[in-house]
């Protein structure tokens, strides 16, 4: 019984390590399955609504406008989908040249190691703080992954320069007042260009120009300046509204004038005219009857002039002494005595 007892063990042992293997092995194929399925799996990418998908294969772009949704491709290293944000719009300070001397920023790393702090220069050589606001997205996503690096650095050294060449430009009472817009214009189409000419796929959503302000030393005499400058404008636009009131008062009364003028010209012309041919026609009746026509002008003189005599003495006709002192008066009077002298 002692040498059958060996042999009953060792049959068991058999048995133990066969069961383990293959349970290990089971182990093995569900782990290799698994390891299969998530490797199959890894071509199966989902793309966000905010973000579009491009599709490599062997490393080289065969699709850049996949939809947001599900998508299926060969596994890595084969073929991979690379997701980027197109709709997400990104906000970043330009402050190189603000007055901030905080360490966290580029105007606090120069102060730090020269011991100056950053301004920017105006064209008319005055020094002024200046920061801006960008916000940017992404234009081309071939061109944002592949051919540029570094990319906030790279726009922040861009927005620098173009405002920095925005600003010297312009004479500091522009800056300081009513450049804003233009500034922020031209720093936007210059970084538009630059962003575009060196293929780093971003775009430029909007410019705005926070802080445009002289140093502090002499912050007081520029707010005397600008003052200045704003009441000069104040009263040279008070000036050009009363002109544009006057202005065109002043052409009516004047087309008025002339209206007027127009008027009586035509008024003065026809009452000549009127008399003219009055006198001809009288002078026609007085050809045709001179007599008559001689005592019609005498008896109409007479209507008209004798009721402007004060006192008037009736004669005879031998001359001799007055018949009587006849005072008439008005228009009356005029008609009597010319009756009378009919």
């Amino acid at each position: 019984m002692s040498d059958e007892r060996p042999d009953g063990g060792d049959a068991l042992i058999r048995e133990q390590a066969r069961a383990s293997l293959r349970y290990v092995w089971r182990v093995l194929q569900v782990v290799a399955v698994l390891l299969l399925v998530a490797y199959l799996g890894s071509g199966i990418r989902s793309i966000r609504p905010n973000e579009i998908g491009l599709q490599l294969r062997f490393g080289r772009v065969v699709r850049d406008d996949l939809k947001p949704g599900l998508h299926v491709t060969a596994p890595w290293p084969l073929a991979r989908i690379e997701r980027v944000p197109l709709k997400t719009v990104d906000r970043m300070l330009v402050d190189d040249f603000s007055a901030s001397l905080t360490t966290a920023s580029a105007s606090g790393d120069f102060y730090k190691r020269t011991g100056l702090k950053s301004y920017c220069v105006t064209g008319d050589n005055n020094l002024v703080h200046a920061s801006l606001t960008l916000q940017y997205v992404i234009s081309d996503p071939v061109d944002y992954l592949y051919k540029t690096a570094g990319h906030e650095e790279l726009l922040r050294h861009l927005a620098s320069a173009a405002l920095s060449h925005a600003i010297a430009s312009r004479p500091v009472e522009e800056v300081l007042t009513t450049a804003k817009g233009d500034i922020e214009a031209e720093v936007r189409r210059r970084l538009a260009a630059d962003l575009d000419g060196l293929g780093t796929g971003l775009g430029v959503a909007s410019v705005e120009l926070t802080e445009v302000a002289p140093p502090r030393k002499v912050q007081k005499a520029f707010d005397d300046v600008v003052n200045a400058q704003l009441e000069s404008q104040k009263l040279i636009n008070e000036a050009e509204s009363y002109r544009n009131s006057q202005v065109p008062k002043a052409k009516g009364q004047a087309s008025r004038l002339r209206q007027e003028a127009q008027a009586y010209r035509q008024k003065q012309v026809a009452h000549a005219e009127g008399e003219a041919d009055r006198f001809a026609a009288q002078l026609d009746e007085y050809h045709k009857a001179r007599r008559i026509s001689r005592q019609r002008l005498y008896l109409d003189f007479v209507e008209r002039v004798y009721p402007e005599l004060y006192g008037k003495v009736v004669i005879g006709e031998d001359r001799g002494q007055p018949v009587g002192d006849v005072r008439l008066h008005g228009q009356r009077g005029a008609q009597g005595a010319a009756s009378k002298k009919r």
